[in-house]
């Protein structure tokens, strides 16, 4: 089917199984300057036709300007739900329906990035890399509103499941030293009962199923750069002139299981 859209980008969406619905977004390239346009389309049957829906993506009565669609999010655990955010505006969108209708209202930040929770509908996480402060924000119905939680956040993801409990959260978050220390919480930053650091002085971090990965820097004497991988079943080890880099990777295989080296 030809959209006759003009936009050099296209970001398209199934709604998953036992639904006929895919919603596309044409788009501008987010590297340019400052993209002014986007459309957001929708299709009930499969593809074979696809309706515009940009017009109910607009700021109310009394506010002319034009949405710039920058990405749209879908819900894990309820299929029916979309959540479409704007490149400039404190702004999002939500439906529950298959967009079908479409609710807009502001929000207190420039949500960059958000993290649908994959069992709990209305809950989402919201992360402003724009302000200086880089902030975290969390909704409990699905964005209408927002309290910040945590900031200096360089990195942040939810816990996996079955290894973490179910609203564990993981925040790589920017020191004063220039490096990062990662903290896990199971209640949002709400008590210090709930909050583990789980690394500090650490350079990247990344979660990724049972695994954890960090990196540090280390000024050695030997000058040396040491890099090791552990696995399950067993370990590789590779060596390259330059300052020395330090590793830690924690493995969740019942408790956990972290291995330094240096």
């Amino acid at each position: 089917v030809s959209l006759n859209d003009s936009h050099n980008q296209m970001v398209v969406h199934w709604a998953g199984e036992k639904s006929n619905v895919i919603v596309a977004l044409a788009r501008d390239s987010l590297a340019l300057a400052r993209p002014k346009s986007s459309d957001v389309y929708v299709s009930y049957d499969y593809g074979r036709s696809f309706k515009r829906i940009s017009d109910k993506l607009n700021f109310g009565e009394g506010n002319s300007s034009e949405a710039v669609i920058a990405q749209f999010y879908h819900s894990p655990a309820d299929n029916r739900r979309y959540i479409f955010a704007d490149a400039y505006a404190q702004y999002l969108w939500t439906t529950f329906d298959f967009c079908n209708t479409i609710e807009g209202f502001s929000i207190p930040f420039r949500a960059a990035d958000l993290l649908l929770h994959s069992k709990a509908s209305n809950l989402l996480l919201g992360f402003d890399r724009s302000h200086p402060n880089k902030q975290l924000w969390k909704s409990d119905d699905f964005g209408q509103t927002w309290i910040m939680i945590q900031e200096h956040v360089k990195s942040v993801s939810w816990g996996i499941d079955p290894y973490d409990k179910p609203n564990t959260i993981y925040v790589e978050r920017h020191e004063p030293s220039g490096y990062s220390t990662v903290f896990r919480s199971t209640d949002f930053f709400q008590s210090r009962e709930n909050l583990e650091v789980i690394l500090e002085e650490v350079r990247d971090f990344q979660l990724r199923d049972k695994y954890m990965f960090a990196t540090k820097v280390v000024v050695s004497s030997r000058s040396k750069l040491l890099l090791r991988v552990l696995s399950e079943g067993g370990h590789s080890v590779i060596r390259h002139g330059g300052s020395m880099q330090a590793g830690v990777e924690c493995t969740r295989l019942g408790e956990l299981d972290c291995r330094c080296w240096m």
